[in-house]
């Protein structure tokens, strides 16, 4: 048995071992259905040093992902080949998480797992990760109208190079507002190098008021015509429900027919907007975190993502 780095090149045995586990898990009769037509290969553009596996006899048995997004950093998926499960190698890849996060220098770090399962529960608590708030998985038809309204966002993959970075700054600046350190730098520029999809950026005043990272397409996170919104902000509840708004109208544009978004349920008013802008719950989980404090998983926070 072995223990080590994983890279691009392991991606194939990667998302077939994600496949079956999870429908395992889930009680899915064919493993290639499962999330049909996402890939994680941009999750190395962002963290090329975050994926860790287990080998026996040179097969893949386990695998986790880890994300730094500046401050804050996430594992997941963790997966393990369900013939194995219940054999301790979640737990040697969970170690390897910990050494990621402090390497990296992460203050706060968190995953997000089934919440009715006191089995994944009990597992991540022995690690110092204790179940907090609900998080919300959701999705909303998009209608070919909205593609026919004028959009009133930048689409960053349109910019020079100068204008990204600057666009880079504001989000960045947006971000540590909400928590100190937050950055998705990362995010924002992997999706423009594998041209994956796009982020939107909305202004007011001069000023940069909301930002959406949106995975579409081939090699993206999203499932088959889907757009992903793996990470969204703004700066208060009317900003977001217009940056919803412009998500949509790209959405239409390239040619989704569904949006699909993760909101933690203790930022109250953001979940609420959601559901007033027709997004509609489709799963629930809880995210759990090693801290006392509940990060940015609070009212008044108007942020979308689910940690997976």
């Amino acid at each position: 048995m072995e223990t080590k780095a994983l890279n691009l090149s392991h991606l194939g045995e990667i998302e077939a071992l994600v496949r079956i586990a999870f429908a395992k898990h889930i009680g899915i009769p064919d493993p290639s259905s499962f999330e049909s037509g996402a890939s994680f290969a941009s999750r190395f553009e962002v963290a090329a040093d975050g994926a860790f596996g287990t080998f026996i006899d040179d097969k893949l048995v386990a695998a986790i992902f880890c994300t730094g997004w500046g401050s804050f950093g996430f594992f997941g998926p963790l997966v393990v080949l369900p013939e194995y499960w219940g054999s301790g190698l979640a737990q040697t890849l969970i170690q390897k998480a910990d050494q990621f996060f402090e390497e990296k220098q992460v203050e706060l770090a968190g995953l997000y797992t089934f919440s009715n399962s006191p089995k994944h529960l009990a597992l991540y608590q022995k690690f110092g990760y204790w179940p907090k708030q609900l998080t919300a998985l959701m999705s909303a038809v998009v209608s070919t109208q909205d593609a026919t309204a004028e959009r009133q966002s930048t689409r960053f993959s349109l910019l020079d190079t100068e204008a990204q970075s600057s666009y880079l700054a504001a989000a960045k600046q947006l971000c540590n507002g909400i928590y100190k350190g937050l950055d998705l730098s990362s995010e924002i520029k992997a999706l423009a190098t594998c041209k994956i999809g796009d982020t939107i950026f909305i202004e007011k005043d001069g000023g940069t008021v909301g930002f959406a990272v949106c995975h579409y397409g081939h090699g993206s996170e999203a499932t088959s015509n889907n757009c992903y919104l793996k990470f969204a902000a703004a700066c208060d509840q009317e900003q977001f429900s217009r940056l919803l708004t412009e998500c949509l109208k790209l959405s239409s544009e390239v040619g989704t027919t569904h949006m699909f978004a993760g909101v933690n349920t203790a930022r109250h008013e953001a979940y609420k907007t959601m559901l007033g802008s027709g997004f509609k719950m489709q799963a629930i989980g809880v995210a759990m975190l090693r801290a006392q404090h509940d990060g940015f998983n609070r009212p008044g926070v108007f942020v979308i993502d689910d940690w997976r």
